[in-house]
């Protein structure tokens, strides 16, 4: 066993990254911690300086890239992308950082106040915005990144894939859900508790299914006028199941 001094009482490990490397931060200086670099021989690799307070912080391991959450000013959080150089990759993403997903190619931050999900490539690029309400606690991904658990309040909400459409709406389920798994290899079994204590299995094998499930329990809010959706969001369903204009019926009564 190897034993070395590190930088400060005040440092939190991270994680271990791809070279063996150890990744930690030192919070000697809480508003202006550091993140360091260094070999399991005990010597000091890179350091470098956030500038701010931070708060959570990940290490995307298959990436070699480290994520952190900072406090602009209270109650407005923005998460950082750094390489393993301390090279800024992305500058200011809105909302907390929640995670990466498994394989390290795309991570989810929430705005808790605005109710919105934002998933993102690991360059930092935007990939979607998962609506939804106040009170968003957490995203989690599936084991194949396809798609995301999203936690509001004190439950379980909803199940989304990657490309922003509704697979899942679990508030339909009885009793509620406190909390979601997805098995941990292929992502097609999901396990929930509800808030009764019930525990249910549900397949997600056929997810066209599902999507045509979800989609008929959202079509009207999708498509109301009084709800304040981009054309994006309206679009969500588009293909999943038919508009009134490629409905069986309509094609009959047409001219």
């Amino acid at each position: 066993m190897k034993e070395f001094q590190a930088s400060s009482e005040e440092v939190e490990f991270i994680g271990l990254n791809r070279n063996g490397e150890i990744v930690v931060v030192d919070e000697s200086n809480e508003r202006n911690p550091s993140i360091q670099r260094w070999n399991t021989s005990g010597k000091q690799i890179q350091r470098f300086n956030v500038g701010q307070e931070l708060g959570y912080t990940v290490l995307n391991r298959d990436k070699n890239l480290i994520a952190g959450t900072l406090e602009s000013e209270p109650d407005n959080s923005f998460t950082r992308l750094w390489d393993s150089s301390g090279t800024v990759i992305a500058e200011k993403l809105p909302g907390y950082l929640t995670e990466f997903s498994p394989k390290g190619e795309s991570l989810a931050t929430i705005d808790e106040k605005a109710g919105t999900v934002y998933l993102w490539r690991a360059n930092g690029t935007l990939i979607r915005e998962l609506p939804g309400y106040q009170g968003i606690k957490g995203a989690y991904f599936s084991a194949d990144g396809q798609l995301v658990i999203v936690r509001h309040g004190d439950s379980v909400r909803s199940i989304w894939d990657i490309s922003g459409r509704l697979v899942l709406n679990l508030p339909e389920m009885q009793g509620g859900v406190k909390s979601a798994w997805f098995s941990p290899t292929d992502s097609k079994l999901l396990v929930t508790v509800g808030n009764d204590g019930t525990i249910k299995l549900l397949r997600l094998d056929d997810r066209q299914t599902l999507l045509q499930t979800a989609c008929n329990q959202i079509s009207t809010y999708l498509q109301s006028e009084a709800s304040d959706l981009s054309d994006s969001d309206r679009r969500l369903c588009d293909g999943i199941i038919p508009s009134p204009s490629q409905s069986p019926l309509n094609r009959r009564n047409s001219p």
